[in-house]
């Protein structure tokens, strides 16, 4: 689907992008990376993601892949960066 460079952490596991994604007829600059959990974390785990976060991808080039569904504007997708799928970072919380 391309590249794109990180330009915000939302959360745990959206990213904002730019360029934008575009996917049959919608687009958006939101992803929700695939491939780990983040719904029973408390505050330290989720600060503790989102500073590995900034540090792996905030003004890097990552690479969408293998799209799963678009809900709320929001792509969920594979996420790479240098080849490798951001979600194996966080083996803690798959």
């Amino acid at each position: 689907m391309g590249r794109h460079i990180v330009v915000e952490i939302i959360d745990s596991n959206i990213l904002r992008i730019e360029p934008g994604w575009k996917h049959q007829s919608q687009y958006g600059t939101l992803i929700k990376i695939n491939g780990y959990k983040i719904s029973k974390l408390n505050e330290r785990q989720k600060t503790s993601i989102e500073k590995r976060l900034s540090y792996l991808v905030m003004d890097k080039c990552v690479e969408i892949r293998s799209i799963r569904k678009i809900q709320d504007s929001t792509l969920e997708c594979d996420v790479y960066i240098n080849g490798f799928n951001l979600a194996d970072y966080f083996p803690d919380f798959q």
